[in-house]
């Protein structure tokens, strides 16, 4: 039996509808699990913009993602993106070359770039990326491309940290 309480489980309950192809019940389940608090909104509005992509429906796909990126410090406001990417790619190149130096010095440790830091990463990446097809399907070619070279960006620069980080 489920817990119709649990948040929880209307958010693991639209999971299953969604990869079943029952996207309007992956929707109410989704919309459900929201109602009722649950935890990870960045988690539920990925998937819950992935349905509505599934749906067509490219416009509330697109708000999902924004709120999403919004989440993690992306697109307070039109005007200040720029400035919020700029400062996000400082941080991460300032933790990047933090990692780059414990992994010369040969440390055990993650150091500063803990793997909690590389799930935020990656986070932010899929994110940029779910954005960016949002976009290109609203045919905003242009910003679609620019979130789409800030989640190739992160993403190199991840990789030439991990790089350096094997022996």
């Amino acid at each position: 039996l489920l817990n119709p309480e649990n948040s929880t489980t209307y958010f693991l309950r639209a999971d299953c509808y969604s990869k079943l192809g029952n996207y309007e019940k992956a929707v109410e389940n989704l919309l459900t699990a929201e109602d009722k608090d649950f935890e990870d909104m960045f988690s539920l509005l990925n998937c819950r913009g992935t349905v509505w992509r599934s749906l067509g429906n490219s416009e509330q796909a697109e708000i999902d993602f924004r709120n999403a990126l919004t989440l993690l410090g992306y697109h307070e406001t039109a005007d200040q993106k720029i400035e919020t990417t700029q400062s996000f790619t400082n941080n991460f190149n300032n933790t990047s070359t933090i990692y780059e130096n414990s992994c010369r010095n040969r440390q055990e440790e993650f150091g500063s770039y803990s793997f909690s830091d590389k799930v935020e990463i990656h986070s932010h990446i899929r994110a940029l990326s779910l954005h960016a097809l949002s976009l290109y399907d609203l045919r905003r070619y242009a910003e679609a491309y620019v979130e789409l070279k800030e989640a190739l960006m992160i993403s190199r620069r991840l990789s030439q940290a991990s790089k350096i980080a094997s022996p």
